[in-house]
């Protein structure tokens, strides 16, 4: 039997005439009669009655109405589950970041982003850049957010948004010798003061500081962004850190180091040889749009720093 014939049986009960039903369906009255004769002859029983003003169900054309109506009712929801991981809004993002945490750029994102499509859950790979460049070679993740240089990248790793990042000095409000009131901290203003700073970001930082003609007094060198800023709770330690803009709370402050050689490029980047998955695409989409990136990078160009 047709599937369309017990859909059409289904609309006829709720029209309530053949009528009605055949408007509504652009099918004519006479082939919606013949399918409920043919539905009879299945079933080898009687399913409806047809009076002046409307059609009433037997009993027996009620067990196949509900039955129908649950069919119907699961055909429409598995389509919509299809369209839904079709179009990216339901299944699993496989994503590598570089340890940053707090991360004042992804968290927001991937929060959003899970907002928008509950559905969607998430495989997190929290490595350094290397490790994730290999991931992305091997196909175990569909989408890496690094920090490298472009022509470091193997050939078969293409980025597909860059975002430039400026070098902070984060610091608590009572520090000894950085104050809550300077908009920018001169690099040579860190001369003798301990610094705390994280793996990544150690070599162009102190090539920065050998050019301002001194070399930095690490404190402390860590493999996370968290960890490093923890030490400025001893109003000495100055944690350098990346990011869009300058901010203060009740306790610290970080402000942009005034200098031009010191500038970190992150980017998303994919395997250019695999394909995407429908939700690596719906992400990539939901943060080219996002207000967060258009906040990030008018912060950057309001310091003259400008995206590539």
């Amino acid at each position: 039997m047709n599937f369309e014939h017990y859909k059409n049986f289904v609309a006829i009960v709720d029209a309530g005439t053949i009528s009605a039903a055949s408007k509504e369906l652009l099918i004519a009255q006479p082939a919606l009669s013949n399918q409920i004769k043919s539905l009879e002859e299945v079933y080898g029983a009687q399913l409806v009655i047809r009076k002046p003003r409307h059609i009433e169900l037997t009993d027996a054309g009620k067990i196949l109405y509900d039955k129908i109506k649950s069919i119907c009712y699961l055909e429409d929801s598995a389509k919509k589950e299809i369209e839904a991981c079709v179009m990216g809004n339901r299944g699993t993002l496989w994503l590598g970041c570089s340890p940053a945490n707090p991360d004042p750029l992804l968290y927001p994102l991937l929060l959003d982003f899970h907002a928008t499509f509950p559905d969607v859950s998430f495989q997190l790979f929290e490595r350094n850049s290397d490790y994730i460049v290999e991931l992305l070679q091997s196909g175990m993740i569909d989408v890496g957010l690094i920090r490298m240089q472009p022509h470091l990248l193997p050939p078969v790793i293409r980025p597909v948004m860059t975002i430039q990042e400026l070098y902070m000095a984060f610091y608590h409000r009572e520090h000894q010798i950085l104050s809550p009131s300077q908009e920018q901290i001169p690099l040579c203003h860190l001369k003798g003061l301990p610094i705390s700073i994280s793996h990544g970001l150690k070599r162009p930082f102190s090539a920065a500081c050998e050019k301002e003609g001194f070399a930095p007094q690490y404190m402390n060198i860590s493999a996370s962004r968290s960890t490093s800023m923890l030490w400025a709770a001893d109003k000495k330690t100055v944690s350098i850190v990346v990011g869009a803009s300058s901010f203060d709370d009740r306790e610290y402050c970080c402000r942009q180091l005034a200098t031009e050689c010191l500038l970190s490029q992150r980017m998303f980047a994919i395997n250019r040889n695999r394909r995407l998955s429908s939700v690596a695409e719906s992400f990539l989409r939901f943060v080219r749009t996002h207000v967060l990136m258009e906040r990030w990078m008018h912060n950057l160009a309001g310091a003259g720093v400008l995206e590539t």
